[in-house]
């Protein structure tokens, strides 16, 4: 196997390393919802936007870390709190930690929806969770994170427009819209399907080629996360498909 093949199969591995970095100590805990079921309500009820946190609250050090330097920082909540409801879906590892979460079967659900690989991960929704935007751990503080997610979240109207418009309205903010989904890796969706097939038809050599890659990473995904795992095929398959090499 060669290097840059191996390369490639160790960077799709399902989680990505977390005890590594120490966590500064919290100084003031948001106020998590852990019920998916309950943010959506008081989302809608507020009018506000979902900030999903896929976390491994017991075992993730980079989690840990963006607790310390960004959640846990007051300043954070003072201009989140205005737009998102926190919640918060963890997959610890303590049978007392586990013992905390209100639905394993429905995080783990909604993180294979999300297409959530590694920890930490966050994700940015509307009140009914159809995703806009992703971000990961970043060094900065609060200051750093809230410039950053005030950035998808402009970025991210495209995609509400898109979900808001009426059908025959559609196809003409599709271009707009797509590429945001396509760089946030938020196309694998169950409900934005429709339109990876408008894209795919629609024919925008650009979006038909962002149907393709995404299809392509796809199926690497699933020969990847096998049970029975099939080297060769793998390789062979990114043999025949360079672009997801590196």
């Amino acid at each position: 196997m060669s290097m840059i093949i191996l390369t490639a199969l160790l960077a799709w591995s399902p989680l990505t390393a977390g005890d590594e970095p120490t966590a500064p100590v919290a100084t003031q805990p948001l106020p998590w919802v852990m019920d998916i079921s309950v943010a959506k309500e008081l989302a809608r009820k507020e009018g506000k936007d979902i900030l999903i946190n896929f976390t491994g609250s017991d075992w993730c050090g980079w989690c840990k870390r963006l607790d310390g330097e960004v959640f846990s920082v007051p300043s954070f909540h003072d201009s989140a709190g205005k737009q998102y409801i926190y919640l918060y879906l963890d997959f610890p590892r303590s049978e007392q930690a586990r013992a905390k979460v209100v639905d394993e079967a429905l995080n783990s659900k909604s993180r294979e929806e999300l297409g959530v690989n590694g920890f930490p991960t966050v994700i940015l929704a509307d009140s009914q969770m159809r995703p806009y935007a992703r971000i990961g751990y970043q060094q900065g503080g609060p200051e750093k994170f809230l410039e950053h997610i005030a950035e998808l979240r402009d970025s991210g109207e495209k995609i509400k427009e898109l979900l808001s418009a009426k059908e025959e309205q559609q196809q003409g903010l599709l271009a707009g819209a797509f590429g945001v989904l396509a760089e946030h890796e938020l196309l694998g969706y169950p409900g934005f399907k429709k339109f990876l097939d408008m894209a795919s038809k629609s024919g925008d050599q650009k979006l038909v080629k962002m149907v393709a890659q995404h299809r392509a990473r796809s199926d690497l995904l699933a020969l990847w996360n096998s049970d029975n795992q099939d080297y060769p095929a793998l390789v062979k398959f990114l043999k025949d498909h360079p672009e997801l090499q590196g």
